[in-house]
C-alpha cells in the first residue's frame, strides 16, 4: 500500500469524523463538508484504480 492510498483513506476517515462532529455539535458546515470529503476521497481512489487497470 503506497502513501497516496493511505492519505486518501485518512481523508475519508476525516470526512466521517467531520460528520460525527457535526451531529454532536449541531454544526451545519461540518455536516456539509464531511460528505464532500468522503466523495472526493472515493472519487480519487476510483480514478487511481482505473488508471492502474489501464496502464
Amino acid at each position: 500500500m503506497n502513501v497516496q492510498k493511505v492519505v486518501l483513506v485518512i481523508f475519508i476517515i476525516l470526512g466521517v469524523l467531520d460528520i460525527v462532529y457535526g451531529l454532536l455539535m449541531d454544526d451545519r458546515i461540518s455536516l456539509l463538508m464531511g460528505p464532500v470529503l468522503i466523495i472526493i476521497g472515493l472519487y480519487l481512489i476510483a480514478r487511481e484504480r482505473k488508471q492502474a487497470q489501464d496502464g
